[in-house]
C-alpha cells in the first residue's frame, strides 16, 4: 500500500499535465473566483492559465509564461470578459517589460516601458475615455543610445 501511494504521488503531476499537455508552474496556480473554473490555453510561444465562467467568459486572474523556459510573460485581471486594473508584461528573461492599468479593457493612465536590462525606456499615457488612445508618450533613450 505504502508504495502504491508513493507511485501515486510521484506520478499524479505528470498525470495533470498530460490532460492539457502544459504543466503549470507553482507560481501560475491561484484559485479561481466562485462561479468560474480555471482554463488553460497557449498564445504563441506563451501558455496561458486563466479563470473562466459557464459562458467560457474569463473573470479573474491571468498569467501567461515562456513555453520554452516557464518565466513569467504576463499578469493581469480579467472582469467581464475585460482586462481590469493593473497589468504587468515581462520580457523572456523576466524583466518587466511593461506595466499600467487598464479600464473595460483598454490602456488608462500612465504606462511605464522597459527595455531588456530593466532601463526605463519611456513613459506613456493613455486615455480610456478616448477607447484607450496614446495621448502622451516621454522616451529617456539609454546612453549611448540614440533617442
Amino acid at each position: 500500500m505504502r508504495q502504491a501511494w508513493l507511485l501515486f504521488v510521484l506520478l499524479a503531476p505528470l498525470a495533470c499535465s498530460h490532460k492539457t499537455g502544459y504543466e503549470v508552474p507553482a507560481w501560475a496556480r491561484f484559485d479561481c473566483p466562485s462561479g468560474t473554473h480555471p482554463q488553460l490555453g497557449s498564445l504563441g510561444a506563451e501558455i496561458f492559465r486563466t479563470c473562466v465562467d459557464k459562458a467560457g467568459v474569463r473573470d479573474g486572474p491571468f498569467v501567461s509564461w515562456y513555453r520554452r523556459t516557464g518565466i513569467i510573460g504576463s499578469k493581469k485581471t480579467y472582469r467581464h470578459g475585460e482586462f481590469s486594473g493593473v497589468g504587468t508584461n515581462y520580457h523572456p528573461n523576466g524583466k518587466k517589460l511593461s506595466e499600467g492599468k487598464y479600464v473595460d479593457g483598454v490602456r488608462d493612465g500612465e504606462w511605464r516601458l522597459w527595455d531588456e536590462h530593466g532601463t526605463l525606456e519611456a513613459i506613456q499615457t493613455y486615455d480610456a475615455e478616448l477607447g484607450g488612445k496614446l495621448v502622451d508618450e516621454k522616451d529617456f533613450p539609454a546612453p549611448g543610445r540614440d533617442p
